[in-house]
């Protein structure tokens, strides 16, 4: 076997980053939302700071939006107010089964640790790219 065994502190960190990861699927399913507000058990999320100063949106302006919206299976929807929505939630999921399978190996492979490190990369390129077809579309 390749890979270093983990700790119980390294065990109980994978599990705490699989909470993490399916946080977007489990609010998203208790929030509602529309293009332009989410809101969880009736209270409207907050708006984003930057485009209440500069009337310009930041990278993940729209995304809990995005995320609430595909969750429920608005999918164009979702698109149309951050494109990066969905590669989120595919990312966490995916994020899910890669740190699952650390956790039931009790070792982390060196493909686990490429599959999280291009994970985290795909991830900013997601947010980020959906900002900028969003700025300029």
């Amino acid at each position: 076997m390749t890979g270093r065994a983990l700790s119980s502190t390294e065990r109980r960190w994978q599990a705490v980053h699989i909470l993490i990861l399916l946080v977007p699927w489990i609010v998203g399913a208790a929030m509602d939302a529309d293009p332009q507000r989410a809101t969880l058990f009736g209270v409207e999320a907050p708006a984003c700071p930057s485009r209440l100063v500069t009337e310009y949106g930041c990278p993940g302006c729209g995304l809990t939006r995005a995320v609430v919206l595909t969750v429920h299976g608005e999918l164009a929807a979702g698109f149309r107010v951050h494109p990066g929505g969905g590669a989120i939630l595919l990312l966490c999921l995916l994020g899910v089964l890669v740190r699952g399978d650390i956790l039931s190996r009790g070792r982390m492979k060196p493909l686990h640790a490429r599959l999280l490190r291009a994970g985290q990369a795909v991830f900013a390129g997601a947010v980020l790219a959906g900002w900028v077809v969003r700025f300029f579309a």
